[in-house]
């Protein structure tokens, strides 16, 4: 999460793409590894006051850099949307009654604005 994170400030989501499987498998360890505490809580209160506390501040860390983690990944989402937002505005306005386009004579000259508009935008994370 840390290569993420240091992706994602740097505003470079698709750099994150490559770091996924291995994010997805290391969730399954956890999830398995929390299944196996919750099935032996003996197990864990039987451990030394030395490893409980390690393994308490491992967990602390780890939900912290999950709330940053997902802090960064929303201010990449947002400023995606808005960057196509505004792609969208430019476009619509471009489309205005009184834009102008190259004329026959090369000149600019007043164009009507046309019926529909395709584009395609791609807007993956």
């Amino acid at each position: 999460m840390e290569r993420e994170l240091v992706e994602l400030r740097a505003m470079r989501p698709l750099a994150i793409a490559g770091l996924q499987s291995e994010k997805a498998a290391l969730v399954l360890a956890y999830e398995k590894a929390l299944e196996a505490v919750k099935q032996q809580p003996n197990a864990l209160r039987a451990l030394p006051p030395k490893l409980k506390n390690a393994l308490s501040e491992a967990a602390q860390s780890f939900q912290s850099s999950l709330t940053e983690n997902l802090r960064a990944l929303n201010a990449v989402k947002i400023a995606n949307e808005r960057v196509h937002a505004a792609i969208l505005r430019s476009v619509e306005q471009g489309r205005g009654p009184m834009a102008e386009a190259y004329g026959a004579n090369r000149g600019k000259a007043p164009r009507r604005a046309a019926g529909a508009l395709s584009i395609a935008y791609d807007r993956r994370l």
